[in-house]
Formats: structure tokens, sequence, C-alpha cells
């Protein structure tokens, strides 16, 4: 009888044993997060709200992704060359510039959220007296860089009004482009809404 106590002794210790190592080893029912980089094509702006809210309330969280947001100060055009770099996974740009990175066979794919109306200005002040495409010939316009938006969509604006990009003079101000325009460092600006004065 006293081996018998014994072995039931054991096999109690051992099954515990067992059930413990069970519990206490097996892995995490928590989903693993998975480290992910967004590279927006300029600093803070309020049209990226939805990608900040989804951050600071969780969203992305809860579906298992940690998410950085960076941000480029070579316009719309520098996200592509960090996301092509491999140095960011994905990154927010304009249609035109994905269509130029294209047509440079880089190899990216785009979603893209389709902009109910055209979201580039040109804007002067009143006294520059710049109200048509023809009147920006030998005049500075600013804007963020070439490889921005802006720009491409200046250049279309040209091109329809038959107007030579070599006809006007481009100033690449950076982010600061608003700023260098109410210096009156430039006759005009090639804006992003956001930038809207």
């Amino acid at each position: 009888m006293k081996k018998l106590i014994i072995i039931v002794i054991i096999l109690i210790i051992v099954s515990l044993g067992v059930f413990i190592r069970f519990v206490y080893d097996r892995p995490s029912t928590e989903p693993e997060m998975q480290k992910v980089t967004v590279m927006m094509p300029f600093i803070p702006q309020v049209q990226w709200a939805a990608y900040y809210a989804a951050k600071n309330n969780g969203y992305y969280e809860n579906e298992g992704l940690d998410v950085e947001i960076q941000y480029s100060t070579k316009g719309s055009a520098g996200p592509i060359g960090q996301l092509v770099g491999g140095n960011v996974d994905f990154i927010l740009t304009d249609k035109e510039s994905i269509i130029m990175a294209r047509s440079k066979d880089l190899d990216i794919i785009a979603t893209y959220p389709i902009e109910p109306t055209n979201v580039f200005y040109i804007v002067s002040e009143k006294d520059k007296n710049i109200t048509k495409p023809s009147d920006l010939i030998g005049k500075k316009v600013g804007l963020i860089s070439s490889a921005s938006g802006a720009y491409n969509n200046l250049l279309v604006i040209l091109h329809l009004s038959g107007i030579d990009i070599n006809d006007i003079e481009i100033v690449q101000a950076g982010v600061a482009v608003v700023p260098a325009f109410l210096e009156g460092k430039f006759d005009a600006a090639a804006i992003h809404l956001s930038q809207k004065l």
C-alpha cells in the first residue's frame, strides 16, 4: 500500500509538472507586431489626419501593425526613392510621380485614392496681375521641388497653354515655399491645397 501511495504521489507531481509546463510554455495568443514604415511626401499635414487618428486610436495595433510614419523633405518624388531603395514599406505620393516612376521602369505597385478635384494651385499676389498661364512668362515661380506634384501640375498647365518651361524661372524653395512666397522671393507659387493661402 505504501508503494501505491508513493506511485500515486509521483504521478500527481508528474501530471502537475506537465500541466504547468503546458500552461506556461504555450505560445502567446497575442499576434506578433509587424513593423511597417510609411513615408508621407511632406511635413505633417491635415489631409493625412486619418493616418494619425488610426495610429493614435490603436487601429494599426489591433491589426498587428507597429506603424512608423516618416516624412520626406523632397516633395512627392522623395518617397519613391525611399520605397525603391527598400527604406520604407509604403508611401503616399501623387499620381504624376507614380507615372514618372513607372515610365523609368521602377518596380512599384500603386493604389490611389481618387481626389474629386485638383489639389494643386498656382497663386500670386493680386498686385502681380497674374490671372492666366501666359502671365507667368518671364516670372519667378516658387515650389517645393521639381519632384513635387505641384511641379508636375505646373508642367501640365504650361503645356496646355503652349508655354515652354524655360520661359519662366523655377525657384525650388523646399518646404518653406509659402513663407518664401509671402516674403516676395518669387512672383507666383505652385502649391498643394493644404498650403493654400
